[in-house]
């Protein structure tokens, strides 16, 4: 009974609150609040929230917001970090190349990648940037100074396809050197091609 009680007034003060704020603003302090309690007694708390504060609150979606707020970036904010000062991806990487033109044609004619910068940089080289559908990381085909002798060896890139297997077929068709057919491990499927420049990577399941 005491229970029931308790649970039945911190609901209608958490419909209180919610109605005057959005799912935006559900704050820190909020998230704090609820983690002590269950499950069943939260489900209970949420029944019956009225507009506009019927956001489907669900477990799952309180629990993202407990993380947040108990995890590294919550703490983080307490000691004065926030996010923008964690690391949030790798922009791109450089591959070096002999013949930029000849890289080009292969990049984007055989493996499908897009132009996003090609402009000059020095008197000898371009920038070149190019965009992997569906993928934020960068293609440079860049040879920085002393990285001649890296060219034609293997990389340390690894490119992903959800279907090897398909993708080899499609891209031996095109004209791609693959020194290594897919092999199937429990991890997933591999298989190891060359670019124009003579460069080694690995195709593998995500």
């Amino acid at each position: 009974m005491a229970v029931a009680a308790i649970v039945g007034t911190s609901r209608l003060a958490l419909n209180h609150d919610l109605c005057k704020m959005s799912s935006e603003r559900i704050t820190h302090r909020v998230f704090r609040w609820l983690i002590p309690m269950g499950e069943d007694v939260l489900a209970h708390m949420t029944i019956g929230i009225p507009a506009p504060a019927r956001f489907s609150i669900t477990w799952k979606r309180l629990a993202i917001g407990i993380q947040q707020a108990s995890g590294p970036a919550g703490d983080n904010q307490q000691d004065g970090r926030g996010d923008n000062d964690m690391i949030k991806g790798v922009k791109f990487v450089s591959i070096p190349v002999r013949d930029q033109d000849r890289a080009l044609d292969f990049y984007t004619k055989k493996l499908g990648m897009r132009v996003i910068t090609d402009s000059p940089y020095d008197d000898t080289q371009r920038w070149i940037e190019l965009g992997i559908p569906r993928a934020d990381t960068k293609v440079v085909l860049f040879t920085g100074p002393g990285q001649e002798q890296m060219i034609g060896t293997t990389m340390n890139v690894t490119f992903v396809a959800d279907d090897v297997a398909a993708t080899v077929a499609d891209l031996k068709a095109k004209g791609v050197e693959f020194v290594r057919e897919p092999e199937k491990a429990d991890w997933g499927t591999a298989a190891i091609f060359k670019d124009s420049e003579g460069n080694v990577f690995v195709l593998a399941t995500p």
